[in-house]
């Protein structure tokens, strides 16, 4: 009886102070924004959480993990990329905003309450950057042939957004390798800090995510 009572006990503190989120939401759960339609994401950590991991694995074998804690000190690590073309997406955690549609050009006004905003593109050695705490996202989602791509979204934990081309069906998504038909791609991904200073980024899956501090390990 006391071990049962003490394993109550350690499940219910490894629930109180630890928090564990999975990135790898269906995409079919997301949708297109409406042309001028806007939405209000926010993503915050709670008072009680002491600390957090962030994961993402998938059949592409795409995958990374964050650890960190209510001090915004962050842990990056096991990033690897997809083993060929992948739907271009975009994951935002621990900050809030507002993002909207104009015409093809999806806007995302961004902030958080620690001092920074990290990215970091899904590949092996690839980008790891520090941003303002306010910042403006622009996109535009293309196919590879070229022609507009809907950017699916969904505001719910944070901000997600992948670029998927019309009528695809659910169970083309999921495989190892994404044929050519399925892939979306930012052909412009550009953010802007409050001072008017731009960055421009390659197409790619990024995460964006605010702390005060990043390391990054193996």
């Amino acid at each position: 009886m006391k071990v049962k009572y003490a394993l109550l006990l350690l499940i219910a503190a490894l629930f109180q102070f630890s928090f564990i989120a999975n990135n790898s939401s269906n995409v079919f759960e997301k949708h297109e924004l409406n042309l001028g339609e806007s939405l209000a994401f926010n993503d915050s950590i709670g008072g009680k959480i002491i600390q957090f991991s962030l994961r993402r694995g998938a059949f592409d074998l795409s995958k990374y993990k964050v650890e960190g804690n209510n001090e915004g000190l962050l842990k990056l690590f096991n990033l690897h990329g997809a083993a060929g073309n992948h739907q271009n997406e975009l994951e935002m955690k621990y900050c809030s905003g507002i993002i909207k549609r104009d015409a093809d050009t999806i806007t995302i006004q961004v902030k958080s309450h620690f001092n920074k905003l990290y990215i970091f593109s899904i590949e092996k050695k690839g980008i790891v950057d520090s941003l303002s705490n306010n910042v403006q996202i622009k996109l535009v989602a293309k196919t590879l042939k070229n022609e507009y791509c809907p950017s699916l979204v969904s505001t719910y934990n944070g901000l997600s957004l992948v670029a998927l081309p019309s009528n695809i069906k659910e169970k083309e998504i999921y495989k190892p390798f994404h044929s050519d038909k399925t892939i979306g791609v930012f052909s412009y991904f550009a953010i802007y800090d409050e001072h008017g200073n731009v960055k421009n980024y390659p197409p790619n899956d990024y995460v964006i995510i605010g702390g005060n501090a990043l390391s990054v390990g193996e």
